[in-house]
């Protein structure tokens, strides 16, 4: 019998592939409007047109549509505007104008600080809507103060302070004052809700005043659960709810 010799076998070395690109992705699940995180791309769903036609038909003879975005303090902004919430605004704006006057347009932005604000969630609708009044004469300064479950002590969080800190030096010897309505999801009795509300203005407001500003320029109340700002279906909506709103008024 001939024998044959066998050629040595090759080897070959595993080559590991490339890692794969790292794909940015968001879930905007029922949302007709949603941004990702320090992202101001707008990612519309399919309830967007019917959302926006809702909101024009809404607005006052004479007024106008106030867009405002809203922003975390830890978000990252790398648009041309002074800040996210502005970015946002302003995409959601262009698709407005494709429809409607962009003089009845305004935008504007609003800062949401606090461990209840959700600013390093993967994604969230970040949009507001006002309608204002024709002989509306200035656009306030507002902020979000949000608050985890049931709580109203916000005042060991740095970003909220440095805040309320700038809020003293604004209005301490100018003729601005601040109100402050308090506001909460929808877990718990009416009432409970109404009061826990006021109670999270009225810790604003003792800061405040404690840094200088005088009791009479800083106003108090409550809404309690009955003006909601998202779903109470979710923890993040009920975190969004859960809220104090500052208003600068001249």
């Amino acid at each position: 019998m001939k024998l044959v010799a066998k050629s040595p076998v090759e080897t070959v070395e595993a080559v590991e592939p490339p890692p794969a690109p790292e794909v940015k992705t968001i879930d905007c699940l029922d949302k007709s409007i949603c941004f990702g995180k320090d992202d101001y791309e707008l990612h519309l769903g399919s309830g967007f047109a019917a959302l926006r036609d809702s909101l024009i038909g809404l607005i006052p003879d004479g007024g106008f549509l106030r867009i405002i975005g809203t922003y975390g303090p830890s978000e990252k902004n790398e648009s041309d505007y002074d800040n996210l919430g502005l970015a946002r605004a302003n995409a959601l704006k262009s698709e407005f104008i494709k429809v409607f006057d962009s003089g009845r347009l305004r935008t504007a932005a609003q800062l949401t600080v606090g461990q209840g604000s959700h600013d390093n969630g993967v994604s969230t609708d970040r949009i507001r809507f006002d309608m204002v009044e024709a002989d509306a004469s200035s656009i306030p300064n507002s902020t979000l103060i949000c608050f985890p479950f049931n709580s109203t002590n916000r005042l060991e969080d740095g970003d909220v302070e440095a805040y309320l800190d700038s809020v003293v030096e604004l209005v301490s010897d100018s003729g601005e004052q601040v109100s402050l309505i308090g506001h909460t999801d929808k877990v718990g009795q009416d009432a409970s809700n109404l009061a826990l509300g006021r109670r999270r203005s009225q810790v604003i407001k003792d800061y405040l005043v404690s840094k200088g500003v005088s009791s009479s320029k800083v106003s108090v109340d409550s809404r309690g659960e009955s003006q909601p700002v998202a779903t109470n279906s979710t923890d993040a909506g009920r975190a969004k709810n859960r809220r104090t709103e500052l208003r600068i008024i001249n």
